[in-house]
């Protein structure tokens, strides 16, 4: 399920980071998109990503699950709301795929 995001993939200019939510993130690029992996089960409806500012056109989906994501630009964070519970499957990561890359 997540691998888009690991399998011929590379580093991105920042390895990790935490959401205000306490949930480690760790990223990597692959065909021009942009992966952050989430580490930890989201235990809200919501994630919130320090220091990413996307352009309007991007798209985010969270792999496994079909169907793209609204999102915000808060300033220089990024607010995702997730899918509901019971479409997402248990899983040691949850990877959310953005169409292109920040700003």
């Amino acid at each position: 399920m997540n691998g888009k995001a690991i399998f011929g993939s590379r580093y991105w200019i920042r390895a990790e980071d935490l959401t205000p939510e306490r949930i480690r993130v760790r990223y990597t690029t692959n065909k021009g998109k942009l992966y952050a992996i989430l580490l930890d089960e989201p235990t809200f409806g919501k994630v919130t990503i320090p220091g990413i500012i996307l352009p309007k056109k991007a798209n985010i989906t969270m792999l496994g699950v079909g169907g793209k994501l609204k999102w915000q630009q808060y300033s220089q964070n990024l607010s995702i709301t997730l899918p509901d519970k019971s479409l997402v499957k248990k899983s040691p990561a949850y990877t959310l795929e953005i169409s292109c890359m920040p700003l």
